[in-house]
């Protein structure tokens, strides 16, 4: 039988502290017509991989991760992190190109990061403004519903994020 000492047991919580995945500073989920939008505690990088582990969870493929914090700075240019990532889901994606070739204008999916004084704002593009910009000029009752089948799972994933679940 194995024995932990109190020291041991100090750095095995230490350890989970440390691991711990990001909270929501006011555990909620802004909503607008174009975005999700939460601020968690914690790194851009840790964020990043919890979102990217609840987007593959919910089928979709991350496409790109964009370090646009890197690329200001080889341009001279200093900034807070920032992470763009793009998502999708390619067989219901091409059922909503097959109604509107102007979805691929939209595509991939994005999530985008801002790392500031040990916090990460996310903002969700809603795939519900997507279907509202296509609408107009025409979209089938399947691609109308694809979107709001992301919308809906982006805004799971959204309030995931915002409670520290993933």
């Amino acid at each position: 039988m194995r024995r932990y000492t109190a020291s041991g047991c100090w750095v095995f919580i230490l350890a989970l502290a440390l691991v711990a995945p990001a909270r929501a500073i006011d555990d909620e989920v802004k909503v607008t017509p174009l975005v999700y939008q939460t601020r968690v505690a914690g790194d851009v990088e840790s964020v990043k991989d919890n979102i990217t582990t609840a987007l593959e969870g919910r089928n979709f493929a991350i496409v790109n991760v964009l370090n646009v914090q890197q690329g200001l700075k080889n341009r001279g240019i200093a900034a807070d992190p920032i992470l763009l990532i793009e998502f999708i889901n390619l067989g219901k994606a091409y059922q909503v190109t097959r109604s509107n070739r102007q979805f691929e204008v939209f595509a991939p999916l994005k999530v985008a990061l801002f790392g500031e004084s040990g916090h990460v704002t996310v903002l969700f593009m809603r795939p519900s403004y997507i279907k509202t910009a296509l609408s107009a000029d025409g979209l089938s009752a399947q691609a109308a519903q694809v979107l709001d089948e992301f919308d809906h799972d982006i805004g799971e994933i959204a309030r995931l994020v915002a409670h520290g679940g993933f």
